[in-house]
């Protein structure tokens, strides 16, 4: 996502500018709306974006593909490519030598860091057997859901008992 910043960088300090941002990502897999609101600074521009994209997701639960919309909002301080922070190492956005913000990689970053880590399709989804596999929100199961005895719990016992704080004197 770029944007040309000439003339507001010729603008005096406070100038204001807003954007309705409606495309798609460079990598052309992903479509972001939202607004961008860019504000002149002493040495560069201050950025605020509000974006969302939709995006197909996994349930954790039930593992059945769903789509979910992800919302991002961030505010960044842009500088020219020779000017920021440490000459231009920073991983804020920045204005190259033809004054073309490029804001792709700070919202890809904001994007991938706002996907749940476990998405779920909706709040009630009860999941799969874990015996069987039946999706539990379409059919009941019929497995044998018993409270079994862990294979590790003689070795629990004797752990217990051999603790000094366990032991009858």
């Amino acid at each position: 996502m770029k944007i040309n910043v000439s003339q507001l960088l010729n603008e005096a300090i406070g100038s204001i500018r807003e954007y309705a941002v409606d495309e798609e990502l460079e990598s052309g897999d992903v479509r972001i709306t939202g607004t961008v609101k860019l504000i002149r600074i002493d040495k560069g521009l201050c950025v605020s974006a509000k974006m969302s994209t939709d995006t197909q997701c996994t349930c954790s639960r039930c593992l059945k593909e769903f789509g979910q919309r992800i919302g991002v909002a961030f505010e960044e301080e842009a500088f020219h490519s020779n000017d920021g922070p440490a000459g231009g190492q920073s991983e804020a956005p920045e204005i190259d030598d033809k004054r073309i913000l490029n804001l792709t990689e700070a919202l890809e970053q904001y994007l991938y860091l706002a996907v749940p880590v476990k998405p779920v399709c909706r709040e009630d989804c009860q999941g799969i057997c874990p015996q069987c596999g039946a999706d539990l929100n379409e059919t009941k199961c019929v497995c044998d859901h018993k409270a079994r005895d862990s294979p590790w719990a003689e070795m629990l016992k004797m752990a217990v008992s051999d603790r000094p704080d366990s032991r009858v004197n």
